[in-house]
């Protein structure tokens, strides 16, 4: 017997709209207890639900009566995945207990002990990535943005609240002006992660394209609005440029906050590399010189590119810092050299061209280093003849050629000798060596 009305929709009829755990039962897979055949008789028997081509094992362990007419079936569900659909489709592997009343119509349901979804929070707020191994996920990666962001603002912006349901006003609160070619969505009502009435809304996207288009579609519905991203796009389409609206990667955003830390960085680190990072991809410098000797040659992963991207964008706080933001550039420009030399289609050869743009970041860098830092450990030396820009840090020369910059306060004379090491061909090496190095200089927590 399959019970009536068993869906999320049901179960916020049934409780309060402020119930805590309300936005952890949305998460609930309702589509697999629809499928379950609550028969007394089936008590012990393995059920086998097959959806989209993943099979979940459902066995009911008990089913007692309740007050007011009503049933608890107790069961476990252990879902069946390959490793390729794993991103796409959550785990299950949980004790679960549904309560219906003698009709066989839905009334609640909640996980046996600690919800899994808590604990998974539990774990990333901890530091504890490696248990997360195996809850990788879409959905557990969406949760713990949510999560993260949620926390954050409430330290940058007092008094607001999280998951709040706001209608879309049709001509919305300010004038602005949507360009014609922008992706128009068709939302009628919006939860922004955390906001403060229609004085402030922060909300989130998966990739810094989505970003722009849900930033368009939105800006005029409250005063200041942030649309954060986890994922950097190597060309976006469309860029959101009203004024009060910012388009930000979720690491431009802790760094709003006056102090970070080791933990808050590796967090955006591991959502980053979709939940794949676990902090020991660690470098010493000795083995990075042996490498650069011996012109050996690292493969630039995507996921280091992402970073990279990501990166560039952040200011610098200190010496450690600018290293990182440096190594990514030098990343950055390793792989467009690397691509240069091989065929492209028209597509990649437009991806590859925008792509340089990330020297238009390198300008302002040196601005931000010359500015603040050029007393502290890095030097920064520029040729305008053969538009040759060169930082040196901890021991490091990175070089970048056909750099357009203007700054006659920059040195130009003397230009120091280039040593002869190329950092590019082991640009991932150092890469993992700046990171490391960055996040030993924060606090841990």
């Amino acid at each position: 017997m399959k019970l009536q009305g068993l869906n999320f929709e049901t179960w916020l009829k049934n409780h309060q709209p402020d119930h805590d755990a309300k936005w952890l039962r949305e998460l609930y897979p309702f589509q697999v207890f629809q499928e379950i055949d609550f028969d007394e008789k089936l008590i012990g028997v393995l059920q086998r639900v097959q959806i989209n081509d993943i099979t979940y094992n459902i066995k009911i362990t008990s089913i007692k009566p309740q007050q007011k007419s009503r049933f608890m079936c107790q069961f476990d569900i252990i879902t069946i995945v390959s490793n390729s659909a794993k991103w796409i489709h959550r785990e299950w592997n949980t004790t679960f207990n549904i309560v219906y009343n003698n009709n066989y119509y839905f009334v609640t349901v909640f996980s046996e002990g600690q919800d899994p979804t808590t604990k998974i929070i539990a774990d990333f707020f901890r530091g504890k990535f490696s248990t997360l191994a195996n809850s990788r996920s879409y959905e557990v990666f969406v949760v713990l943005a949510r999560i993260l962001i949620n926390s954050v603002s409430k330290e940058l912006f007092k008094n607001g609240e999280f998951n709040i349901k706001y209608s879309i006003k049709e001509t919305g609160i300010k004038q602005l002006t949507l360009r014609p070619e922008i992706i128009k969505l068709n939302i009628k009502e919006y939860y922004p992660i955390y906001s403060i009435g229609r004085q402030l809304w922060i909300c989130f996207t998966i990739t810094e394209e989505d970003a722009h288009i849900v930033a368009y579609n939105i800006s005029n519905q409250c005063h200041k609005l942030y649309v954060l991203y986890a994922i950097p796009t190597y060309r976006t389409h469309y860029k959101c440029n009203y004024a009060d609206t910012e388009v930000i990667s979720i690491y431009e955003f802790i760094s709003l906050k006056k102090y970070s830390s080791r933990l808050l960085n590796e967090q955006c680190l591991f959502l980053l590399h979709k939940l794949t990072y676990d902090g020991e991809n660690k470098i010493d410098f000795k083995s990075i010189q042996k490498d650069i000797a011996s012109n050996t040659h690292i493969n630039i992963s995507e996921v280091d590119l992402l970073e990279s991207l990501s990166i560039i964008k952040t200011k610098p706080t200190g010496i450690e810092h600018i290293f990182y933001i440096t190594s990514s550039f030098n990343l950055i420009n390793a792989w467009l050299n690397q691509k240069r030399s091989n065929p492209r289609t028209k597509s990649e050869d437009r991806l590859f061209k925008k792509m340089y743009s990330f020297k238009k970041h390198l300008s302002t860098f040196v601005d931000l280093i010359f500015e603040k830092f050029n007393q502290t450990g890095v030097s920064v030396h520029y040729s305008a003849s053969s538009q040759l820009l060169m930082i040196q840090i901890f021991e490091f020369q990175f070089t970048f050629h056909n750099v357009p910059y203007t700054n006659d306060k920059l040195p130009q004379e003397h230009f120091p000798e280039w040593k002869g090491k190329r950092l590019q061909l082991v640009s991932p090496l150092i890469l993992y060596f700046s990171r490391e190095t960055y996040l030993s200089s924060l606090i841990k927590n």
